[in-house]
């Protein structure tokens, strides 16, 4: 059942999932993930990325919506290997990652999930010109009549977050004040307002310009209709990166104090980063969707209270922002299902990185952090 999302206190039915990246999807089918998500973790809701055919979703300076030939030659950041994709213009690469989505929206159908359809990987270049931004209108008008009321499955879809991050503060997005260009915000209610001409009936969701949820300070609501706000959650991120999966993970427990700046974090931090969402839905009246969330499965160290081989300082951090979220009645979706070292069903080792183990399909007694996120 849909929350209402006009207005936020008057909603009694929450979405909970988790975020399932289109990048898992290029090696598995979506249905034994989507079984797991929606039978045996009861989820109700999944957010899906649409991305480029490298599946990473921030390489866009490569791959953007200006382009228009092919074949196209990506760089792993990882490996620094060259990978050549032979693809035509952008529209056959938004094709092809609908075709993607359209197995996921038939097993979501099947185990009676709902999802947030995103564009991450195919918006590059947002703000680098007049005709990318037109260009990202008629993307949306494109997904808006694909799945508009009456086709097979326009039922499963909750609703489109417009931009993954579009954060232009030091971000991937980059502002080139050429003439014409939008400010997000601006940018968002034509889009948002081009949708609801062609469908009605879905919810727009929309992420500020600014990193985090102090880009809540700056937000205002947009002039268009079935608009939600989606705030990403990673503060502090001293705390939530931890170490990349190369390293040893820092013992950062949770709560724990920044010896570099003296700050103590704990829940009670966490509600006051939180203020400038909250601040914002109470004076607009808007529903807020937590669109990411999450820590490391490595985080801190390992606990002296038993047992012992399990870490808690990911499971606390998860569990205060879950309790903050739900009683200010926000939506939320984790970051993310089968996502390498963010993944609740892998273990806390990061020995383990990337090893494909899944516990809710193998394991009889899941991690805690797992059966925190299970419904």
């Amino acid at each position: 059942v849909n929350p209402v999302v006009s207005d936020a206190s008057k909603a009694d039915t929450y979405f909970r999932g988790m975020h399932h990246s289109d990048t898992f999807f290029r090696t598995q089918s979506p249905k034994e993930g989507l079984e797991v998500l929606g039978g045996k973790w009861n989820t109700n809701i999944f957010r899906w990325m649409l991305e480029c055919p490298a599946g990473y979703s921030n390489i866009d300076n490569q791959y953007t919506l200006n382009y228009d030939s092919g074949p196209v030659i990506i760089t792993n950041p990882n490996t620094g290997n060259n990978t050549t994709y032979k693809y035509g213009t952008y529209w056959d690469v938004l094709d092809d990652a609908l075709a993607r989505l359209d197995e996921a929206l038939k097993y979501a159908q099947q185990y009676g999930l709902k999802v947030v359809v995103n564009l991450a990987g195919l918006s590059g270049g947002l703000f680098e010109s007049q005709a990318n931004q037109d260009k990202f209108v008629r993307v949306w008008e494109k997904i808006a009549d694909r799945y508009k009321v009456g086709s097979q499955y326009s039922d499963v879809i909750y609703g489109y977050d417009l931009a993954n991050e579009p954060f232009v503060n030091g971000g991937w997005q980059k502002w080139t004040g050429a003439p014409g260009v939008l400010v997000w915000d601006d940018l968002a209610e034509k889009t948002a307002k081009a949708i609801n001409t062609i469908d009605s009936s879905k919810t727009i969701i929309v992420e500020p310009w600014l990193n985090g949820p102090a880009g809540f300070n700056f937000q205002v609501p947009i002039n268009a209709s079935n608009v939600v706000y989606s705030v990403h959650m990673y503060k502090p991120n001293t705390f939530t990166g931890q170490t990349g999966p190369t390293g040893t993970a820092n013992s950062f427990d949770w709560p724990f104090m920044d010896t570099n700046t003296n700050q103590t974090y704990n829940k009670t931090a966490l509600n006051k980063m939180l203020n400038a969402v909250e601040n914002f839905s109470t004076t607009y009246n808007a529903h807020i969707y937590v669109g990411e969330f999450s820590a490391t499965r490595w985080a801190g160290f390992t606990a002296p209270v038993l047992p012992a081989t399990s870490k808690t300082a990911a499971y606390n951090y998860i569990k205060d922002c879950i309790e903050i979220f739900e009683a200010n009645k926000w939506d939320w979706t984790y970051f993310g299902f089968r996502s390498t070292g963010w993944s609740a069903e892998d273990d806390d080792n990061i020995n383990t990185y990337n090893k494909g183990f899944f516990s809710s399909s193998f394991e009889a007694q899941p991690n805690s952090r797992e059966q925190l996120l299970r419904m």
